[in-house]
């Protein structure tokens, strides 16, 4: 998983900090698929008395930075800022006052940026003005690849050298064989594949930024012989691809769906009786799908954009910018 940048960070820049603050909280029930319990797993094991205490904050708990003892000795890290809702922009209201009472007080912030704006689309400008204000505050922005730097200047106004390139986690994952992959999947998921063939996943929560249906439908169109999984949880602006993929699997035999929450254990066995994940984003920097597929040693065929981009040269990535290559990537990793 190499948290060790991110280690070497802290210890070079804030060595003399007593109290690590982290927001959001991790993921409960997934120790190696989450993000957050990964990239500071570290800090919660039984480490040397020089590393800070590690406090997870959820939203109500950013007052706990208005009365933090010794600020100055205290570092708050932030990840995803942003609201999509009336409720989770109170949320972020009482967020920005504690950091600015905090800050006052002279703590330390520094903020992870993982999505230019947010995937839904609301309130963009609103969100802009949160992401600007945090850039100019935070005494380091960190980001998970060289490449998009420039993008993130130009979206949030923030000086050059603040940016520092802390690499995306990877995920203690390994690769299982298709007959246990299967059993695994026909006990979760009454998911029988028994017939071995060309299958193609996309996989993470539905939304409509990921472009899943016209992807899906394109590779039925277009590809014969070949199996397609999409599984994940369906977002509130993923429900009409959704609903437009349970119509076109009711026709389809090699189109299977699960729409739900996927365990750990049920991760590994999709990604392991995959050939290849599809990654047909509309926008975005970074994806922790990109490196569960690193991971469990799964093809990549993804968009040419964002962090992507910097695996060009990878054998197992394959990059598109039309739809016909992505296509002629499906044919080459099938063979068809």
């Amino acid at each position: 998983m190499n948290p060790q940048p991110y280690l070497d960070f802290i210890s070079k820049n804030y060595g003399d900090i007593k109290t690590l603050y982290v927001a959001p909280k991790p993921q409960l029930g997934r120790p190696v698929t989450d993000y957050l319990q990964l990239l500071y797993q570290p800090f919660l094991a039984d480490s040397p008395t020089t590393r800070p205490s590690t406090k997870f904050l959820s939203a109500s708990e950013f007052g706990n930075l208005i009365f933090a003892s010794n600020p100055s000795q205290t570092l708050a890290h932030l990840h995803w800022m942003e609201f999509q809702t009336v409720k989770s922009a109170i949320g972020l209201l009482f967020k920005w006052f504690a950091l600015s009472i905090y800050l006052l007080r002279g703590g330390h912030i520094i903020w992870t940026v993982h999505n230019l704006s947010p995937h839904r689309g609301k309130w963009i400008q609103a969100n802009q003005l949160i992401s600007r204000w945090l850039a100019n505050k935070s005494e380091a922005v960190l980001i998970h690849c060289k490449a998009v730097e420039k993008q993130i200047v130009n979206a949030f106004h923030v000086e050059a050298k603040k940016l520092v390139v802390i690499p995306h986690v990877s995920y203690p994952l390994q690769k299982i064989s298709y007959g246990e992959a299967g059993s695994i999947l026909t006990s979760s998921f009454g998911l029988h594949l028994q017939e071995k063939m060309p299958t193609f996943l996309f996989f993470g929560q539905i939304s409509s930024y990921k472009q899943i249906f016209p992807s899906v439908q394109a590779i039925i169109e277009k590809i014969k012989g070949c199996r397609i999984i999409v599984a994940g949880t369906v977002m509130s602006d993923g429900k009409r691809d959704a609903s437009l993929l349970q119509q076109l699997a009711a026709d389809q035999s090699v189109l299977h769906l699960i729409f739900q929450p996927i365990k750990d254990v049920e991760i590994r066995a999709l990604f392991s009786v995959s050939d290849a994940v599809i990654l047909n984003y509309k926008a975005i920097l970074d994806s922790g799908v990109f490196h569960l597929s690193r991971s469990l040693e799964t093809a990549i065929i993804s968009r040419n954009i964002g962090c992507f981009t910097e695996w060009e040269e990878d054998p197992h990535v394959y990059l598109f910018d039309t739809e016909t290559e992505m296509i002629e990537h499906i044919k080459t990793i099938s063979k068809l």
